[in-house]
């Protein structure tokens, strides 16, 4: 895991860790509501081939690699 991405996943687990009263173990997904190990990668806030943004946030591989293809298809037509 590149050090940007680790260092974006410890704030997100001191933040957790405030509200929930302890920190999630590898990482929580707003999606799923689980926590669990897995691939993460840097999900961009809108979608990459929109060159319209640098926004990123951690996200589950599996899930941005599925709406990557399902969804995000659609904005390169």
């Amino acid at each position: 895991m590149n050090a940007e991405l680790e260092a974006r996943l410890e704030k997100l687990r001191a933040d957790y860790e405030e509200v929930m009263g302890r920190p999630f173990d590898y990482f929580f997904c707003p999606i799923l509501h689980k926590d669990e190990k897995c691939e993460l990668c840097m999900g961009h806030i809108v979608p990459q081939i929109c060159n319209s943004s640098k926004g990123w946030v951690p996200q589950r591989g599996d899930i941005d690699h599925f709406y990557g293809s399902v969804a995000e298809a659609d904005f390169s037509d």
